[in-house]
């Protein structure tokens, strides 16, 4: 018959094996240390803190690490390659960081008008404000982008960003407001131009009535000549005589000179309300009509309008058209004998063609009441108007020639 068998049990402790978390390990074992090892759940080589044992080796689904970030996927470990997918694929405790697979480019917007300049940056994610291109040509202005609308401006801004500015831009605005100047004489007519920079035969003012004549503009001087010079709708041909008058005021020959004389000439021009600068026709060592008058290009012509002379040429040509036989007051001079003829004297001392008729002193240069000096005639119109008696004596008294300058 079979015998019985004896099976004894006895406690784990009293042989050489133990167990931690979970499993059994003999620290007896020859070289058997004991040691942590992790789970690694995904299989990728590395383990998860959240999972340990010790043993004396790594248990099946085990490693010696835990540098595992996410246990389940086994694209994401230390070794993983950071992809743009807002995972810590290379476990550094970072996401999408830079330098990750997939980043794109991404244009800055340094002036903030919301258009992105030349500056590019590549990311998971779009930077504050970046944009996917690049279309301000001046990331530093805020006020120049694509939107932006083209002006007129010294520089030459591209202010919208199309490739060309002020005039070479068709929607360019705020354009300056030019007048054509033909005759290039700074005044244009009322053609306008509208232009950022000034075009060729442009004024910046209006108001030429001749654009064919530059000499004709509201800035010219108005000249006899029939026409309107300045551009005033009138020709104001009066304007263009010279008027010249004898004195109505008798003077002795101390007359201060001929500066003096020609202040008495101005005082009754003004007092009488005849515009413009009157000189007395007188000659001494010190001056003459020919040395001092403006030699006009105008007609020379009476208080009442009779003209004496077409010009200065004309009138030192030897005769006159008419007497000056016209005070500034409209009234005819005074009559003497004194020089052995009924002829109304003026003191002159020049001859007939504007020069110093020398001879005997002129009064000490019109600066004395006594000596001899040489008289005009305002009766007559041949060279005697001019140089008529020579025996004038300083003491008497005789009217002035006036002429305007």
């Amino acid at each position: 018959m079979r015998q019985p068998v004896l099976y004894v049990l006895l406690p784990l402790s009293l042989i050489g094996c133990q167990t931690h978390g979970g499993l059994e390990y003999n620290p007896d074992e020859a070289g058997c240390e004991g040691a942590s090892f992790y789970a690694d759940v995904d299989g990728d080589g590395y383990g998860s803190a959240a999972s340990s044992t010790d043993a004396c080796s790594a248990p099946e689904g085990f490693v010696d690490n835990d540098s595992d970030c996410d246990d389940t996927d086994p694209q994401a470990s230390p070794l993983g390659i950071e992809v743009c997918d807002g995972i810590d694929n290379d476990c550094d405790a970072s996401v999408d960081e830079p330098g990750a697979y997939g980043e794109s480019a991404f244009f800055l917007d340094g002036d903030g008008d919301g258009f992105a300049g030349p500056i590019m940056q590549l990311a998971c994610e779009a930077p504050a404000g970046a944009q996917l291109t690049s279309t301000d040509c001046d990331d530093g202005d805020a006020a120049v982008n694509p939107d932006a609308t083209e002006v007129c401006d010294s520089a030459g801004v591209d202010e919208n960003c199309d490739g060309v500015a002020n005039d070479d831009d068709a929607t360019v605005t705020e354009r300056f407001t030019y007048y054509v100047d033909e005759d290039s004489d700074g005044f244009g007519t009322g053609v306008t131009v509208e232009a950022c920079t000034q075009p060729a035969n442009t004024a910046t003012v209006s108001g030429d009535c001749a654009d064919d004549a530059a000499s004709v503009n509201p800035a010219a001087e108005e000249i006899c000549n029939g026409g309107d010079d300045d551009c005033d709708d009138a020709t104001t041909e009066v304007h263009c005589n010279r008027t010249v008058f004898v004195t109505s005021v008798a003077y002795n020959g101390h007359l201060g000179g001929l500066s003096g004389a020609d202040s008495k000439c101005q005082n009754l021009a003004d007092a009488a309300g005849l515009d413009g600068t009157y000189m007395a026709w007188l000659s001494s060592d010190k001056g003459s009509p020919a040395s001092r008058f403006t030699r006009s290009t105008s007609p020379y012509v009476l208080f009442d309008g009779t003209r004496i002379a077409d010009d200065w040429d004309d009138l030192v040509d030897g005769s006159l058209g008419a007497a000056i036989d016209v005070t500034e007051q409209g009234t005819l001079p005074t009559r003497t004998n004194w020089c052995g003829w009924n002829e109304a004297p003026a003191w002159s001392h020049t001859a007939p063609d504007g020069t110093f008729s020398g001879g005997p002193p002129s009064c000490d240069g019109w600066r004395s009441s006594v000596g001899p000096a040489r008289w005009g005639s305002a009766s007559d119109t041949d060279g005697k108007w001019s140089a008529f008696c020579n025996g004038g004596q300083c003491a008497w008294t005789a009217p002035l020639y006036c002429f305007q300058q």
